[in-house]
């Protein structure tokens, strides 16, 4: 029976500059989203279809910085927490070296209200591994996720994310069955429309 395979949807969130962009582009392996210094760079969520291997087809979403301030910060903001619902997985990426947490203490609030599946990824740039492992004492829910260390514009640590997603996201695997009233040996009339313009000897796809 012919079924359709839901695509779990994947949010990529953090504030701006944590490597947000480079993490969809190691993803992806193409520039799917630019990457800047400039804060802000991200300015609506970008979307890429992707099929991953031993976890199927997914949508992945590079959404806009959680601590862009005025305005237009909140208006982008208001659009981050909306994908934040579609998610079924949520990456959240942190640059360890900064020292204000707040964006991140909210993402990770509404994450656990909305029964959201997240991971984190201490995106450490130039930086020593160790200043990823002593944020938890200022940031404490960061102990009840599991979280990876790595360098997001490395391209070498693609296959060590793509690991840590596979081992401790537990897929959705939502099907629909694209004709469920299809039964097995039973013989079934499929017409294909025809018309004046259909080339000649040819028959059109249902």
């Amino acid at each position: 029976m012919s079924v359709l395979v839901e695509r779990d949807h994947v949010g990529i969130f953090g504030k701006m500059n944590a490597g947000k962009s480079s993490i969809m582009n190691l993803l992806t392996q193409q520039e799917t989203s630019i990457v800047a210094a400039v804060p802000g760079t991200t300015a609506d969520t970008k979307i890429a279809l992707q099929e991953i291997h031993g976890l199927g087809p997914v949508k992945l979403m590079d959404t806009a910085g959680l601590d862009e301030q005025g305005d237009l910060g909140a208006k982008k903001r208001q659009k981050t927490y909306r994908d934040l619902k579609e998610c079924d997985l949520v990456i959240l990426v942190i640059n360890p070296a900064d020292k204000a947490w707040a964006a991140e203490s909210d993402l990770l609030e509404k994450s656990r209200e909305l029964d959201k599946q997240l991971l984190v990824v201490y995106n450490i740039f130039g930086q020593d591994e160790a200043v990823a492992t002593a944020l938890e004492k200022d940031l404490a829910p960061l102990r009840f996720y599991k979280k990876i260390i790595l360098r997001a514009n490395d391209p070498r640590y693609r296959p060590a994310l793509l690991d840590f997603i596979l081992q401790n996201y537990v897929p959705k695997q939502d099907k629909t069955e694209l004709l469920p009233f299809v039964q097995r040996n039973e013989y079934y009339v499929l017409i294909i429309p025809m018309d004046e313009e259909t080339p000649p000897g040819r028959y059109l796809r249902p």
